[in-house]
């Protein structure tokens, strides 16, 4: 049988970090993993360290002590030259939206867009349509988006996410906000777009209701903690 080559590149890898806010330690001694194509949760309670670590895998915490690579960028080695290159290669989205609400959809993706270097104005539109296309909210590209339901503004940070084809798929607990059946929907999207393109996601949230439906590789934030549960 022919080696798949993609199920073996480490997309996240941290060894013995320890993760602070400021001078505040939050996590010790971190060891983790995430290969491409792999979805992984990290749960735990409120101020357990989850937005913490997933600040530190996306460049806005530094790593000060241990070693970790994202995209096979070191993160000890981000700085002002090679950032804006890392973030290329990471979607995140967060539990707060961020969207510009009186703009339409269309014009908060083109944004991100050409902020990123995307040159080519009917390249970006074609882009634009596919990722709205995916997420199922290509009929409201022209709708402003404080006109959107809440469960409709949250695709659109998907599609904001997934934009530029990112390697790395970052969630920091999107679904806190939403009821059931619109959490369920955005599960499955997320996971679809996990399983398609082999997107490799870390998914923070403190619901066990969402991982015991939707299960998957976990690691649980406690007392200074990450503990990968079997």
């Amino acid at each position: 049988m022919k080696t798949i080559e993609w199920e073996y590149q480490k997309m996240i890898e941290l060894k013995d970090a320890n993760i602070f806010q400021g001078e505040n330690e939050i996590l010790n001694g971190v060891n983790m993993e995430v290969r491409t194509g792999e979805f992984c949760y990290i749960f735990g309670k409120s101020g357990s360290g989850k937005s913490s670590l997933l600040k530190t895998l996306y460049g806005d915490l530094p790593l000060k002590q241990g070693s970790g690579t994202v995209s096979n960028f070191d993160l000890k080695g981000l700085d002002y030259t090679n950032k804006y290159l890392f973030r290329r290669t990471l979607g995140v989205v967060f539990q707060d939206y961020f969207l510009f609400e009186s703009w339409d959809v269309f014009h908060n993706l083109d944004y991100i867009l050409r902020a990123l270097g995307w040159p080519d104005k009917t390249v970006r539109e074609q882009r634009i349509k596919e990722a709205l296309l995916e997420v199922g909210l290509l009929k409201k590209i022209w709708q402003k988006v404080y006109t959107l339901s809440g469960g409709e503004q949250q695709l659109l940070t998907i599609a904001r996410a997934i934009i530029n084809n990112p390697l790395v798929l970052i969630a920091d607990e999107p679904t806190n906000s939403l009821d059931h059946e619109t959490a369920d929907d955005f599960m499955q999207l997320i996971r679809k777009i996990n399983q398609k393109y082999h997107t490799a996601v870390v998914f923070a949230t403190h619901d066990q209701r969402v991982i015991q439906r939707f299960p998957a590789r976990a690691y649980r934030c406690e007392g200074g903690k990450l503990i990968e549960v079997d």
